[in-house]
């Protein structure tokens, strides 16, 4: 395979393709791998064979797991990460959609994930929402010291308040409380963003 069959524009619009059909079909839908191991060899067989990038990526558009929407949609909201990695890859996405702004403007080696309600805290359901996406956001590593156990009434006015470079957080607070409910309703809320940012149409 030469430079005259991919290059590099076209690559990343592979790179990005395969980044979104990957979290979708198995990050979030958990599906069957073996799926996407019989994309992957048609794709290298394809470019092999000098075929353009569209219809490459056309076939990654029609993927079960790319037109699931609805599905996607339910399984993002009760979505929990196994790696906090994991966690701070999916916030820091969608901040950069809140935002507006490419990669936010934020240092992926600095910025820090935050558990809104702390662990440390005994709070109704903490058990079982400790590490939803609900009960997450992204701070600057200065603020996050400071967070350190509070209550969130005292993190929204002292803490989440001035870290004003992160659109996620600054957008805590227009919650006066935060209960397992709100962890929820939160979540479905990133549902939405996550269905939109991690969508067939972004494959171009």
């Amino acid at each position: 395979m030469g430079e005259e069959s991919l290059n590099k524009k076209d690559f990343l619009k592979l790179c990005k393709a395969i980044e979104i059909l990957i979290f979708r079909h198995s990050t979030v839908l958990k599906r069957d791998a073996k799926v996407l191991e019989g994309v992957f060899y048609q794709m290298i067989n394809d470019l092999r064979e000098g075929k353009s990038i569209t219809g490459i990526l056309e076939n990654f558009k029609k993927q079960e797991a790319m037109k699931a929407e609805k599905q996607f949609e339910i399984a993002f909201a009760e979505f929990v990460t196994t790696t906090h990695k994991v966690a701070r890859y999916v916030l820091w996405k969608i901040e950069e959609d809140m935002s507006g702004k490419k990669q936010a403007g934020l240092d992926w080696d600095s910025i820090t994930l935050e558990h809104i309600l702390a662990e440390k805290l005994d709070w109704d359901g903490r058990d079982e929402y400790l590490e939803w996406l609900g009960n997450l956001t992204l701070l600057s590593p200065e603020f996050n010291n400071k967070a350190g156990n509070r209550s969130f009434k005292e993190k929204r006015i002292k803490v989440y308040k001035n870290d004003k470079r992160v659109k996620i957080t600054q957008d805590l607070m227009k919650y006066k409380d935060f209960t397992k409910d709100t962890i929820i309703n939160r979540q479905k809320e990133l549902a939405k963003s996550a269905e939109r940012i991690w969508s067939s149409k972004n494959i171009i």
